[in-house]
């Protein structure tokens, strides 16, 4: 009888050290997720983790919203999102507003301030967009000599 006990509780040991293990690189693996940072704004360089909107350009012509993140902290991330596109006919105050899907990836990652950064995004657009302005593309989201 001791012995079985002895045997249950050697393995209720090993199962609580497994169970430690795995939750200890588990935080490890998020916290490492959590140095990796995108501009939320082109313009003002301000960055976060996993936002939920990105402006692209100075103007307000172009952001992406709603992002929803599938993939994100190893060097390429993917995400969902609505692009916000306002057209420039005849100027870009009275231009025609899109709303299209957007498929997102980040890549690019560099060290900036002691954080890896996703230093460009690649989009697809699914819907309408304004006259002139592509389907697809990509564009720095670091400008300059921010980092």
């Amino acid at each position: 009888m001791r012995r079985a006990n002895v045997v249950k509780l050697a393995l209720g040991l090993l199962v609580a050290g497994l169970v430690l293990s795995s939750a200890a690189l588990g935080q490890r693996a998020l916290r490492s997720h959590h140095n990796v940072l995108v501009p939320r704004s082109v313009v003002n360089q301000e960055f976060a983790y996993r936002p939920h909107t990105i402006s692209i350009a100075a103007d307000g012509t172009f952001d992406f919203y709603k992002i929803r993140w599938v993939t994100y902290g190893s060097n390429l991330a993917r995400a969902r999102a609505r692009a916000y596109l306002r057209g420039c006919t005849p100027d870009c105050a009275q231009g025609k507003v899109s709303r299209p899907k957007a498929s997102l990836r980040f890549s690019r990652l560099i060290s900036c301030h002691g954080a890896r950064v996703y230093s460009r995004v690649h989009f697809v657009l699914r819907g309408g967009v304004p006259a002139g302005r592509g389907r697809r593309g990509s564009t720095p989201l670091i400008i300059g000599s921010a980092c």
